[in-house]
């Protein structure tokens, strides 16, 4: 969960000013500074300070995120562990499916897109790529279920407690002792089924990966259209396929030979 404590008041501005650039794409200096409740010229110093570390850049009387938010952001994802075992593994899972295939982790109780691999057969890119801007609910998600399904009842309970259980679609699940129950199952099949619940009409089966203590890394995802995806892909051809790929990902978590965090 977010840590408690003593804040400093400059940061919690600046990090204000960059989540309201990034909601509203560019914005002027007196927009700026009106949203955020500061005046022109503390809003202007922040800026200034932001744009000399690259975080935001200047275009004529306006401002916006700077490119500086892709290598750090770059630096974060190649350093998971479950990227780097997994990218070359659901990379062919994408090929051999043709379908959109993802990595994901958690943090902070949401689910955390790392990357996404695209198969020839895919469509909608546009909304796929916006999705990587925020992070996702865990109970909707094939890959969200795959990783609350390892978790803690106990930490399960807190999540829903923090977050609730927001509807996607009307097939989303938004009581608690259904989502327990869905949980169960998926701990016991090894694999979660998310048949329209975050996106109508898209259907995608997950798995957890796992480390060599059993700590869960994150989860892989294949994903498309059900009116593609029929009922023996869903539930034999697809599950058998993610399972695969996962073997090859936790082996190579087990061999370990990479510039990740280890904690």
């Amino acid at each position: 969960m977010s840590p408690g404590g003593r804040r400093i008041k400059a940061l919690e501005t600046a990090f204000e000013i960059l989540a309201v650039l990034k909601e509203n794409g560019q914005m002027s200096l007196a927009e700026l500074s009106e949203q955020v409740d500061v005046t022109k010229g503390t809003a202007h110093t922040h800026l200034m300070t932001l744009q000399q570390n690259d975080l935001v850049e200047q275009a004529g009387e306006r401002y916006r995120l700077g490119t500086g938010f892709i290598t750090y952001g770059a630096h974060v994802k190649n350093r998971q562990l479950v990227f780097q075992a997994g990218k070359d593994p659901v990379r062919q899972l994408a090929l051999k499916t043709g379908e959109i295939c993802e990595i994901a982790t958690e943090y902070d109780g949401k689910c955390v897109l790392l990357h996404r691999f695209y198969g020839e057969n895919t469509i909608n890119r546009e909304y796929q790529q916006t999705s990587f801007e925020q992070h996702r609910y865990l109970h909707y998600g094939a890959t969200g279920k795959s990783m609350l399904a390892q978790m803690s009842p106990e930490r399960v309970d807190r999540i829903v407690d923090r977050y609730g259980l927001p509807a996607q679609t009307n097939k989303t699940i938004t009581d608690r002792g259904t989502l327990f129950d869905e949980l169960e199952r998926i701990r016991e099949r090894g694999y979660a089924y998310n048949d329209e619940e975050e996106i109508h009409g898209i259907r995608a089966v997950g798995t957890p990966i796992l480390s060599t203590d059993g700590d869960c890394l994150g989860a892989i995802c294949v994903a498309g259209p059900g009116g593609r995806i029929d009922d023996e892909q869903f539930t034999e051809a697809f599950p058998n396929l993610v399972a695969e790929a996962r073997s090859l990902i936790e082996a190579n978590v087990q061999t370990n030979d990479f510039d990740v965090f280890t904690n």
